[in-house]
């Protein structure tokens, strides 16, 4: 599939009215960011070293891309195998056009004008040359720089509560423009929650208090906030085959 178009983002991108038009660009544009969450690694940024390659940077560990690049039948090899960069690079510059009227559409037209000034949509026939133009760039740019070229003035990591936030203590003592500070995601507590009452619910069985504690914590994305409110038999459906991930009330 190819696109035919030589752009895609404009100075109005999204504007479409002249109320929106003077609330970005007379007030909203220049403002900082506040991210609140992401997840950029405290670890690379303390560190302060160039990013070097675009797949690096888009692919490494954005589950996001990676969704839209399975659902297009792409081997796993180019997503999270062995393949070169450039080959991963090129897989999802395949994929893009089919993402059209998906936030990741936007965003990947959206940086790569921001960033990079590439007005090329992408797709097969740009992938090549927008992989070298971004390296070049990339290159001499740490993530603490593309940050306060970014105007990003603050940055909150996802972290499991048992992380080592030794990185963030650097990045704090480096005095970076950027501030960034940790946020706990809880994901780990509710698989070991499930597991400890597993556990006690089949004290003879180690396999079904495993499989207790997955399907627990598998409902639990289904649930906004931070408390599991399943039930004990809502679990066990799930556990025992059920796959529709709904919870009846």
């Amino acid at each position: 599939m190819e696109i035919n178009a030589n752009h895609f983002i404009t100075e109005d991108f999204l504007l479409n009215s002249e109320i929106a038009c003077t609330l970005y660009h007379d007030y909203a544009k220049e403002m900082p960011i506040i991210d609140y969450h992401n997840h950029l690694s405290a670890k690379e940024i303390a560190e302060d070293v160039p990013i070097e390659n675009i797949t690096k940077a888009w692919l490494s560990g954005d589950h996001y891309k990676w969704r839209g690049m399975r659902a297009n039948g792409i081997e796993e090899k180019y997503i999270t195998g062995n393949a070169s960069s450039e080959e991963k690079f090129v897989k999802w510059a395949e994929t893009v056009p089919y993402t059209l009227r998906n936030p990741l559409f936007h965003w990947t037209q959206l940086e790569l004008k921001r960033y990079f000034d590439i007005d090329a949509i992408l797709q097969s026939s740009s992938a090549k040359s927008t992989y070298t133009r971004a390296n070049e760039i990339l290159r001499i740019k740490t993530p603490a720089r593309l940050l306060e070229e970014m105007n990003v003035k603050v940055v909150c990591t996802t972290d499991d509560p048992t992380d080592d936030l030794k990185y963030h203590k650097q990045i704090a003592e480096k005095g970076f423009f950027t501030k960034v500070y940790p946020t706990f995601r809880s994901d780990n507590l509710f698989l070991v929650g499930g597991f400890i009452y597993g556990l006690l619910k089949y004290p003879e069985d180690d396999q079904n208090a495993l499989d207790f504690a997955v399907a627990a914590s598998c409902l639990k994305h289904t649930i906004k906030g931070d408390a599991n409110l399943v039930t004990v038999p809502e679990v066990e459906k799930l556990m025992n085959g059920d796959a529709s991930g709904r919870v009846a009330r």
